[in-house]
């Protein structure tokens, strides 16, 4: 991926201490940030397909002879099994961790990440319950 690279915004002296303290040209901090959005990627092309898939053998079970529907719905379940596991290596990434924290002292806490952040994110539901018959 090009363009990788986190760079400080220029006159920020908050920003260059984060770049600096966390070092964040690093090449294998690079190189893990375009691993990371590699398995995403390819995650979510799994997760499109085998829902599709698993959709397409429960219809197509429909309309079998038993043996061969029960070939198929233990097909699907066991793709719906990998998409699971796949939605679970997704949520590893998510931008705001499940186990936040959702209130403080001082009150309701708004999940909103900053915009910059915000841009960088994809809004997916990572549903594991679809696409069940």
């Amino acid at each position: 991926m090009e363009g990788v690279e986190l760079l400080p915004n220029e006159g920020d002296p908050d920003a260059s201490y984060t770049y600096e303290a966390y070092d964040l040209g690093d090449l294998k901090k690079l190189s893990d940030k375009r691993s990371r959005e590699r398995t995403v990627s390819n995650a979510l092309d799994a997760i499109r397909d085998t829902s599709e898939y698993i959709r397409k053998l429960q219809e197509r079970a429909r309309h079998q002879p038993p043996e061969q529907a029960k070939l198929s719905l233990t097909c699907a379940a066991k793709l719906e099994r990998l998409r699971n596991m796949i939605l679970d290596q997704v949520r590893r990434y998510q931008p705001v961790p499940i186990d936040a924290p959702t209130a403080c002292r001082c009150g309701p806490m708004a999940f909103r990440l900053p915009e910059y952040l915000e841009q960088q994110c994809l809004d997916i539901a990572l549903d594991s319950s679809a696409p069940s018959a």
